[in-house]
């Protein structure tokens, strides 16, 4: 799941934020605010950049539920090795090695078709534009969420809708926890209007990534 997410390489997080807070490089070579006065918005965002940063495998559990009813459920593997990064969700599958990416999806006969664009740009720059939308999200003139460190969950961050549009990103209100070990998302629950409910939870995780994890399926597989 890529629950998260513009500005270019190098964009500096929380730029607003008070310039004698303790700084922290990013993979996309700028800057983000990881100590200082409590700011949970603030630690959210570096927390996320971290996610993007490290390197792991988790494997996650996914459901969609409406009035507690399970309306569609798959399992999801996440490879991370930056700027490397695959993910195998449902009858999908998309892998990014480079500037190359392959998308798989299951035709009708459940056999999995591949395409591979070799020029698919810098993964870096994709990450950045996404961690840009995200801190507009929970902070600025525009922001769409309050943040919260959970009270019950350690690692743990809880999205509280603040203004309303026609379809929050992340419902109207959301959980995302991060494992302290590698920095993965390990959790995500969204409760969207209509009583829905996405949560994905990790079942595995692993700091240990091979080259087969990060390997297109053959064609036709």
């Amino acid at each position: 799941m890529r629950p998260i997410l513009g500005a270019a390489a190098g964009v500096v997080v929380g730029v607003a934020l008070t310039a004698t807070l303790a700084l922290a490089t990013n993979p996309w070579g700028g800057e983000t605010v990881v100590d200082g006065p409590s700011d949970p918005a603030r630690e959210f965002v570096a927390a996320w950049v971290r996610s993007r940063a490290e390197t792991y495998v988790v494997v996650s559990e996914f459901e969609r539920r409406r009035s507690g009813e399970l309306l569609v459920g798959s399992t999801i593997v996440t490879a991370q090795r930056p700027p490397d990064r695959a993910v195998v969700s449902g009858g999908t599958v998309t892998v990014r090695r480079g500037d190359e990416q392959t998308a798989c999806a299951e035709d009708g006969e459940g056999v999995l078709r591949c395409r591979t664009v070799t020029d698919a740009g810098d993964s870096f720059e994709d990450d950045a534009s996404e961690l840009s939308l995200l801190e507009g999200y929970v902070s600025g003139p525009n922001q769409l969420y309050a943040v919260e460190r959970s009270p019950t969950v350690s690692e743990c961050y809880d999205l509280t809708a603040v203004r309303a549009v026609a379809a929050p990103p992340y419902g109207e209100w959301a959980r995302f926890c991060f494992d302290d070990r590698t920095g993965a998302i390990v959790r995500t629950e969204l409760h969207r209007a209509g009583e829905v409910v996405d949560l994905t939870v990790a079942t595995e995780v692993r700091s240990t990534v091979t080259d087969a994890d990060l390997t297109p399926p053959a064609a036709g597989s």
